[in-house]
């Protein structure tokens, strides 16, 4: 089957790392050392929220001015690598399909036994293998000259991208062979909807960087390609969550412009005037939210909202109104926490606004974005809550652990706070008993491996009781394990190093040139076979010597 080039750029850390490299593919360039404008982006709270002193102080959007006449910050350049490879051949798939097989086998074994491998895995080595296995029947089935669907790859890419941080030893690449990359090949729609699907996998992970990453390689490298309406929201919502709140409301206007419901659109109105306002941007939020009032808003609870905000922006403009600066805050934190915690500075923000300006409309809508905050969270969290419970009767631990992440993400009443504690505490006790009954099991079988080997050895079958003692390796047995294989490989070599002398003594003895060559062939055989079946011996120095002996005799006969 004809193999076809993909091309991708590599921003920084790879994107969609080394899954797609092929044992005969194009060398992976690497990518430039960053340059300080290039380091990581600082976390969210670092970069946008505004503190109760900074709230009031102008914005705008990208290439506006804003208020007080100052100029919106630019991004960093980041500096793209191109680099070639090809898509995998069946063999290839074959061989990562094995690993991701050992990967899951291993991680179901320890998650049972309450060691989860890595906290944070959302993308499993099943989903992975199942992936790979599908798109292996996909190229079997392929017809020569078809484009091959390549969307499996978005997915596998973030089930690798855990193996290299560190959630497992780093994913195993074959040898490349050093030939020069070929002629960059045009764009095909492949790479692209390859692209598109992982900008959502990447923020489903909360990985808020790749995803903004892996939107800007798509726009950039595929010019003709139409984002997914997927791709676009993920997009939007990684860049707020990153800090870059302006640039979020950009993308979310593009959307609602875009959108063709009414109710829908305003909804999305009402976000981007939400966003720019949580942002500083006064100006462009008033504007926005004047838009919002001057029409009869098609869903009447929208109108509401945009009449009542800009009012309050009129009334900050007559009179510099200290309520909006703080009830900044209330929405930063609202968009911050997707709508499932309150967090402290949101609860903060509210009291403040109670306390301190308690006749004003900022106020009670403060009141009802908390309010909506933690009715929605109380929903999901029961959710949650039930689907724990069964991971608990079910007795799936590693479940448990997923979900009891998930909960950490919820503001959770009391209520539910003690609910979730007594179903981990029974989870965790079920989870020790099946740890130690796993150990016990494990106990037994090791015993028995090592009294299999023992057999083996007294049987002086070398070869398979060195296989039994190597299985052994990093157990309880490990090193009298070791101990058991140099001497058994002892044995066998020596065993072969004497049928070798014997047939070099007769070589001496023989009088026939031909019968003497093959006596010293033979013997030079053996000799091979023990350096080369067991490499443990003490006995190799010695091998190697008597093996220069016989080529020297070889070599008078010749």
């Amino acid at each position: 089957m004809a193999h076809r080039c993909l091309v991708f750029l590599v921003m920084g850390a790879t994107l969609l790392t080394a899954c797609v490299q092929q044992r005969v593919g194009a060398p992976v360039v690497p990518a430039p050392p960053a340059s300080p404008a290039q380091k990581e982006a600082p976390p969210p709270s670092a970069i946008s929220a505004p503190t109760l002193a900074q709230a009031s102080a102008p914005t705008a959007l990208p290439g506006e001015e804003a208020d007080g006449g100052c100029q919106a910050e630019a991004a960093a350049p980041e500096v793209l690598v191109m680099r070639m490879v090809r898509l995998p051949d069946p063999d290839f798939l074959a061989a990562r399909i094995a690993f991701f097989r050992q990967e899951k086998e291993r991680w179901q074994a320890q998650e049972a036994g309450g060691d989860a491998p890595c906290g944070q895995l959302a993308a499993s080595a099943l989903a992975a293998y199942q992936r790979l296995a599908s798109l292996k029947q996909r190229y079997i089935a392929e017809e020569e000259g078809e484009e091959t669907a390549v969307e499996p790859w978005a997915g596998i890419a973030a089930d690798i991208a855990y193996l290299e941080q560190g959630c497992a030893p780093p994913f195993p690449k074959p040898a490349v062979a050093a030939v020069p990359a070929p002629a960059p090949a045009p764009p095909f729609t492949g790479d692209a909807a390859m692209t598109d699907s992982s900008v959502k996998v990447f923020h489903d992970l909360e990985r808020w960087q790749e995803s903004v990453d892996a939107y800007e390689e798509l726009v950039q490298v595929f010019p003709e390609w139409q984002p997914s309406l997927a791709a676009r929201r993920a997009y939007a919502d990684a860049l707020v969550k990153l800090g870059r709140a302006r640039e979020g409301a950009a993308v979310w206007e593009e959307l609602a412009a875009d959108t063709q419901d009414p109710l829908e659109r305003a909804v999305l109105e009402q976000r981007v005037a939400d966003l720019l306002l949580a942002a500083g941007a006064r100006a462009a939020a008033a504007e926005r939210y004047e838009r919002l009032a001057s029409r009869l808003a098609p869903l009447r609870s929208v109108g509401d909202w945009a009449e009542a905000h800009r009012n309050a922006l009129l009334q900050d403009r007559k009179e510099n109104d200290p309520a909006l600066s703080v009830y900044q805050l209330v929405l930063w934190e609202y968009f911050l926490g997707n709508g499932r915690r309150v967090s402290r500075k949101m609860e903060l923000a509210l009291e403040q606004l109670q306390t301190f300006f308690p006749t004003s409309p900022l106020r009670s809508y403060a009141e009802r974005l908390v309010e909506k905050v933690r009715r929605a969270a109380y929903d999901q969290a029961q959710e949650h809550l039930a689907a724990l419970a069964q991971a608990v009767d079910e007795r799936d631990f590693g479940a448990m652990a997923r979900i009891e992440r998930r909960l950490a993400a919820f503001t959770l009443t009391d209520e539910q706070r003690a609910r979730r504690d007594a179903l981990l505490a029974t989870g965790r006790r079920m989870q020790e008993e099946e740890r130690q009954r796993r150990a016990a099991v494990e106990q037994q079988q090791l015993v028995a491996a090592w009294q299999q080997a023992e057999t083996l050895f007294g049987e002086q079958r070398w070869d398979a009781a060195i296989a039994a003692y190597t299985a052994l390796a990093g157990s309880a047995y490990g090193d009298r394990a070791r101990e058991r294989i140099v001497e058994a490989a002892d044995r066998a070599a020596g065993a072969l190093r004497r049928q070798a002398a014997g047939l070099f003594l007769r070589a001496r003895k023989e009088q026939a040139p031909e019968q003497k060559r093959t006596l010293l062939e033979e013997a030079l055989r053996l000799l091979d076979t023990a350096s080369r079946r067991y490499p443990q011996t003490t006995f190799l120095a010695k091998i190697m010597a008597n093996r220069a002996v016989i080529e020297q005799e070889l070599a008078r006969l010749r």
